[in-house]
């Protein structure tokens, strides 16, 4: 399965020809930059596969929307040792309480992980999923903070210095 779902991301009709030709510059001002990612509509995607060939990790980075303008949303697909041909797609939780919380009806693991049993392709299971990031109203859900000092994970520590 591991490899099915690999050489799906590099199969000849997911690969755009002219974005690989196209020479870029080498360069780029902050200006050049910030204004680019004003006018950016491409999906970016990072796919590492450091566990091989028992999961891999996608960073799906959606074009920005007015109120969120850089979304990063970390999955993981594993792929079990005893049904490989059922992978599970699972939502990287945040590491701490003041991240963002992903929309649960546009991240459901279990549809994640149904579609892409389905397709065992990549490319089809990010369409699939980038369709109803395109419908949604928003990515991640408002948080809002408490800002108690019991809700922080880690205490302020007070350092005195010796003079």
């Amino acid at each position: 399965m591991f490899n099915t779902l690999f050489t799906s991301i590099f199969h000849s009709t997911t690969v755009n020809k002219e974005s690989v030709a196209q020479e870029k510059p080498m360069m780029l001002s902050l200006k050049d930059i910030l204004s680019a990612s004003q006018h950016d509509n491409t999906l970016r995607l990072e796919i590492i596969t450091v566990d091989a060939p028992h999961s891999m990790h996608i960073t799906l980075s959606p074009p920005p929307l007015p109120d969120q303008p850089l979304v990063m949303v970390p999955l993981s697909i594993d792929i079990p040792a005893d049904c490989p041909t059922k992978p599970i797609v699972r939502l990287n939780t945040p590491s701490t309480p003041y991240a963002q919380k992903w929309n649960p009806r546009l991240f459901d693991q279990d549809q994640m992980s149904a579609e892409l049993q389905q397709t065992h392709s990549i490319p089809q299971w990010i369409h699939w999923l980038y369709n109803k990031m395109t419908t949604a109203d928003s990515y991640p859900m408002k948080r809002s903070h408490d800002f108690n000092e019991d809700s922080y994970p880690s205490k302020a520590i007070k350092m005195e210095i010796d003079e």
